[in-house]
């Protein structure tokens, strides 16, 4: 994924509570 998107799409789903998933599943 373009590191731009998924930038975008961590902000989003920080927002949404989800921000810990999206790091452990990119880190």
């Amino acid at each position: 994924m373009i590191p731009e998107a998924l930038e975008e799409c961590i902000i989003k789903c920080k927002d949404e509570g989800l921000h810990p998933f999206f790091v452990c599943a990119t880190a």
